[in-house]
């Protein structure tokens, strides 16, 4: 690939289409209303309007300091490509906490300094835990952990 104009741009860049995508997509499909009477599609409007300012912000911030130019390589954006893909292909099949495992060991072979298989594990479990504190224990959602094959 071609040199980027730092990673805090690229970073806005993303940040900021996401935030377009969510208002966009909070406004076409749920009731707004407004703030009188709340509708269901405020609060992903309101956050999608956060997140396009934030990006925004992040990105004027990485253009106007000398950042030191991001290179990514094909390489790189194959492999976490492939670890995205293998955790959209194991969820279903095997549960979040395999699928969620693949993914960070995967992932970590893109970095430029490889922390290790024993580091991307540790990851993994922090992870997997974090996952089931807010979804499990904070939000009260039934979340499948472990599937065998999609039973």
């Amino acid at each position: 690939m071609r040199w980027i104009a730092g990673i805090d741009v690229l970073t806005g860049l993303v940040i900021a289409g996401f935030g377009i995508g969510v208002s966009t997509y909070a406004y076409a499909k749920f009731p707004t209303s407004g703030f009188d009477d709340l509708g269901p599609g405020l609060f992903p409007l309101l956050v999608g309007i956060l997140l396009t300012c934030s990006g925004i912000v992040i990105g004027v911030q990485g253009a106007l300091k000398n950042a030191e130019a991001l290179h990514l390589t094909w390489s790189r954006a194959f492999i976490i490509l492939f670890g995205i893909l293998s955790f959209i292909g194991v969820v279903s099949w095997f549960g979040l906490v395999p699928a969620i495992g693949i993914l960070v060991v995967i992932s970590s072979l893109a970095s430029a300094e490889y922390i290790g298989f024993v580091k991307s594990c540790a990851l993994a479990v922090f992870l997997c835990l974090f996952v089931y504190l807010i979804f499990s224990l904070g939000l009260g959602q039934h979340v499948e952990y472990f599937t065998w094959l999609g039973a």
